[in-house]
């Protein structure tokens, strides 16, 4: 279930047995259970009451979604003006490339849509947050063409239409190589 304050920055944060943060959009969320915090520096397990919580305040929400049993993820931007967005069999490659460019000291936000019709109802303003996005694909560009046309964005594509998977090699490289300026296939 999407809980709708994705774009909207941490403002506050408390911590002890309830890990609480306080959104920009008047949200606030308490975690009593221990969740995993995704950061460019590596995964930190997170237990509240025993582990100290680094300063996520300025950080902007780019993915805030429960599921039906009760698991919490909230991704951040992490000041990443890079979004690599995927779908369907992208999911494993894209992650892996973007923990190899994380662990370089680049960094670069990641998407994952689970379903393209209808798009996430705040999937604009995830865009938006974002002054470049590569759209990796196993095919000649169909989600690009999409979303360029729907959000009007320069999305860039990477596409591979040999039936061979994506390395993360090879997404690393190319994200790589646009956050340093250049180009996509």
């Amino acid at each position: 279930m999407d809980l709708k304050f994705a774009g909207e920055s941490v403002t506050g944060q408390a911590g002890g047995y309830t890990v609480a943060l306080v959104f920009s959009g008047g949200y606030e969320v308490r975690i009593e259970t221990p969740f995993m915090l995704r950061q460019p520096g590596g995964d930190l397990e997170v237990t509240p009451g025993e582990t100290e919580l680094p300063d996520l305040t300025g950080r902007v929400v780019t993915l805030a979604r429960a599921d039906d049993q009760g698991g919490l993820r909230i991704d951040f931007q992490d000041g990443s003006r890079l979004l690599v967005l995927g779908w369907g069999s992208t999911y494993g490659p894209i992650g892996a490339a973007a923990r190899r460019v994380r662990a370089s000291g680049a960094k670069v936000s990641v998407a994952h849509l689970r379903h393209l019709n209808p798009f996430p109802a705040n999937l604009a303003e995830v865009l938006a947050g974002y002054d470049k996005i590569l759209i990796p694909e196993m095919n000649r560009g169909q989600l690009r063409t999409l979303i360029r046309a729907r959000f009007l964005v320069d999305a860039v594509g990477y596409n591979k239409v040999r039936g061979l998977p994506f390395k993360a090699e090879e997404l690393a490289d190319a994200i790589i190589g646009l956050l340093d300026g250049g180009a996509t296939k």
